[in-house]
């Protein structure tokens, strides 16, 4: 597609309305609706809303800037406006300077360093952050706001993983307490037992598949430790690993890890503190967890290995370290998508739903010197393990996969090169090492028991000193007063303060203000100090719910050690914390038999955990959600700017095979095959390809396609047809249409177009330069003259007219 002409950019129309604005950008929207009844409909309801920040793609010409800066701008909210560089040259949208602090117009290279900046990690961590688009990006005909669009996408998820990976505390904290009763084995245990052996880590990356015939080659020397969601693949290819890792602390975890849980007898599992607890309570195998049980109590577990992240390939390697092994092996950790885009081992529902098409990513290289497509998160999972890899010197980590992104610190060889220094660890002497490590679960489940019991009345103290400083903030100048209930809370109850603090950040966060402290008023700082001890209140009752959750949770595993317990009582609770599987747990420990009501009580229990464990709706519909097409257009337009051939021929090839759902999509493949030829240097075929399609869907993207192709080819008659529709839509193209008028002798009609666009933009120099030139050709000696006249009215300096007009004399 062609950059928009930097000729005509700069042209400016008045509309009947008296609005300046870019036709280029705008076309011809302002022409029968004023501006602030557009900016109404779409804007009005989300530019009011209170403490938000908006980042806004393009100010069509100005106006939207201007419609902003005209309203009563809502408290505590800001507006960034991100315009393409070229636009901003032309135009001098005037901030006020009491606006100056909510309002921003900048560039791409100037908006990450504006989110980062004053009080704008504050709204995102608040998920009070939105992204528009103006009308003219909305419009989807300049290629340069497609891609204009991406790169804003990326700098915002880019920040908004930034600043809110590091308090998006809750889920973490919460599976840790819920998990209390089963984290009682550390993974501590097998520290250093296989020092200068080599293991295999498998991950769930495509590369995994190239490599499993190498794997069943080596299955006896190879210790393989395996991410969750592809130990049952590896099963089922008669390589089951000894150990498989799992981190997840997200509910649909186990809906993503369901296969995993049929292998509880096969192999070991190693998982965090706050992995999933639906997974944990329902496993009926071993395992050993790393990290803290506790997050005010460390004591027990000072010397255990760390639950590391971001990623389960990132904890597995940590693991494998820890275990003693010098050499580790990669495989399916490929931080980046396959060459034919797609992101997960096969057999995956990733896989099954072929390559996204709703990420525009970053393009890395490859071990074998290619490129590769990958997102954000793979980036910093990458970053990660680099540093990681830094701080294991006695540990040489190998990617296997020539296909994997390059990664700092970590090597690749080939297959052929690898000497594996066999562990001899078989299955049964793991297991029997595991089972000799006997732990006392009675002891345990009391000293849970004690913990919460504890943290209970802790959390109700607290609550009484926050209701009491709330109290006392309402009467007004209780400093003194609120400085000694502040200092009970540390003293007394400080590292709980502290938990309470850590889970509840967004809460928190509230009492973080987005006004600058120097226009904080007597009001507004009693308004903070409220929303502080409200928090305090509000994470505290939740706390609490949380921690009589995993109290009766410890009750509930003390009933289930005693053989004589009445099953109804354990059945409800196992219902209660959504985990039938539980029961299939108890009756695997179970000492006696089962009686036949028993049988017949925890018969739908199994059932309910098997539905469970196939039933996939909801990661499925999560999933389906990020291959939309509803970014495909911008990552086309993306990948054509940047001459992307590799990325315009994995485009089109994905949605050839989705080109029969809808009209979206068919229009999309021809788009993208279209420019595939182009690029390769086959411009007939392009044109081809693109007509193939039909004109009825043709949008101006495809009619201004069609035009640079045949002119391109010399096709006049149908450049022609492509130009006649693009000056329906836009001014923009009259020139080019005179031209091609001249080039097919029809000189009075070329005439007349020229003319018709110079009525409308007088100001228009080159298409001036363009008309005296073209008036000379013809013959028409004094109009031209009076054309190169004309230019030196408005630029008296314009050599080109002085030089046509001395050689005219």
């Amino acid at each position: 597609m062609q950059s928009t002409n930097p000729n005509t950019f700069n042209t400016f129309a008045i509309s009947q309305f008296n609005e300046y604005y870019l036709p280029s950008v705008n076309r011809q929207i302002f022409e029968t609706i004023d501006s602030k009844t557009h900016f109404d409909k779409l804007f009005k309801i989300e530019f009011a809303k209170e403490n938000q920040l908006h980042v806004i793609i393009g100010i069509d010409s100005g106006l939207l800037a201007n419609y902003v800066l005209e309203s009563s701008l809502p408290a505590d909210s800001q507006f960034i406006f991100v315009e393409l560089d070229s636009v901003l040259e032309l135009l001098n949208v005037e901030i006020p300077e009491p606006l100056k602090q909510q309002v921003s117009i900048c560039t791409i290279n100037e908006l990450a360093e504006i989110l980062n900046s004053r009080s704008n990690p504050v709204y995102i961590i608040k998920d009070k952050l939105a992204v528009h688009q103006s009308l003219g990006v909305r419009a989807q005909h300049l290629a340069e706001y497609a891609q204009l669009s991406s790169d804003v996408m990326a700098v915002v998820n880019q920040a908004t993983c930034e600043h809110k990976t590091s308090f998006n505390q809750e889920i973490f904290v919460e599976q840790q307490l819920l998990n209390l009763t089963e984290n009682h084995m550390p993974a501590s245990i097998l520290k250093g037992r296989y020092q200068g052996k080599t293991c295999i880590v498998t991950a769930g990356g495509p590369s995994l598949d190239e490599h499993m015939p190498w794997i069943k080659e080596n299955k006896d020397k190879l210790f393989i430790i395996a991410v969750s969601r592809v130990a049952a693949k590896l099963t089922k290819e008669g390589v089951s690993p000894q150990i498989i890792v799992s981190v997840d602390p997200q509910e649909l975890s186990l809906e993503v890890n369901s296969d995993m849980m049929a292998l509880y007898d096969s192999s070991l599992l190693i998982h965090s503190y706050h992995i999933c607890s639906r997974i944990l309570s329902q496993w009926r195998g071993r395992h050993l967890f790393t990290g803290n049980r506790l997050l005010w109590d460390e004591t027990n577990d000072k010397h255990n290995i760390e639950s590391v992240g971001p990623t389960v390939t990132n904890a597995a390697i940590t693991i494998a370290a820890e275990l003693g092994f010098t050499q580790v092996l990669l495989t399916g950790a490929d931080f980046c998508y396959s060459k034919t885009g797609h992101t997960h081992t096969s057999g995956t529902l990733e896989a099954n739903l072929g390559p996204n098409m709703g990420h525009i990513g970053d393009w890395v290289e490859t071990y074998c010197g290619d490129k590769a497509e990958t997102i954000f998160q793979l980036t910093e999972a990458k970053k990660a393990l680099a540093y990681q890899v830094s701080t294991l010197p006695q540990c040489k980590v190998i990617n296997l996969s020539p296909n994997a992104a390059v990664t700092a610190n970590v090597a690749h060889l080939a297959l052929d090169k690898i000497v594996i220094e066999a562990a001899n660890c078989n299955h049964q002497a793991l297991f029997s090492f595991v089972d000799s490590q006997t732990v006392d679960l009675k002891k345990h489940y009391q000293y849970c028991l004690k913990q919460m019991s504890e943290a209970v009345s802790s959390l109700q103290a607290i609550l009484k000193l926050a209701n009491s400083a709330l109290k006392l903030n309402r009467a007004g100048n209780q400093a003194e007063q609120l400085d000694k209930i502040e200092h009970k809370i540390n003293k007394h109850h400080g590292k709980l303060a502290k938990v309470i603090k850590f889970y509840g950040y967004l809460e928190f966060s509230r009492f973080l203000s987005t006004t600058e402290s120097s226009q904080w008023s007597q009001d507004h700082v009693e308004q903070m100090t409220a929303n502080y001890y409200e928090a305090f209140i509000c994470v505290s009752k939740k706390l609490e719910g949380i921690f009589k959750q995993a109290q009766q949770r410890c009750l509930s595993r003390l009933d289930e050690l005693n053989p004589q317990s009445d099953v109804e009582p354990l059945i409800q609770q196992w219902l209660q914390d959504n985990q039938p599987g539980r029961a299939l747990v108890w009756m695997h420990n179970l000492t006696r038999e089962l009686s036949t009501e028993e049988v017949l009580a925890l018969e739908p229990l199994a059932r309910e955990f098997q539905l469970q464990l196939t039933d996939h709706q909801r990661y499925q519909s999560k999933l389906a959600a990020g291959y939309s097409l509803e970014e495909a257009f911008n990552k086309i337009m993306t990948l054509v700017i940047k001459k992307n051939l590799q990325g315009l021929t994995l485009m089109a090839s994905t949605l050839k095979a989705r080109a029969v759902e809808s009209d979206l999509a068919k229009r999309l493949y021809y788009l993208a095959d279209s420019y595939c030829l182009d690029l390769q240097g086959k411009p007939q075929q392009a044109l081809t390809t693109l007509l193939e399609l039909g004109s009825e869907l043709f949008t101006e993207v495809e009619f201004k396609q069609v035009s640079v192709l045949s002119l391109k080819l010399g096709q006049l008659e149908l450049a022609a047809l492509a130009l006649q529709q693009l000056v329906s839509l836009s001014d923009e193209y009259l020139p080019q249409y005179a031209h091609l008028l001249k080039l097919q002798g029809q000189d009075q009609l070329a005439l007349n177009t020229y003319m018709d666009y110079l009525n409308k933009y007088p100001n228009d120099i080159l298409i001036w330069l363009k008309l005296g030139s073209f008036l000379y050709e013809i013959e028409q000696i004094q109009t031209a003259k009076d054309v190169f006249n004309q230019v030196l009215n408005l630029d008296p300096s314009n050599q080109i007219a002085i030089n046509q007009l001395a050689k005219i004399a």
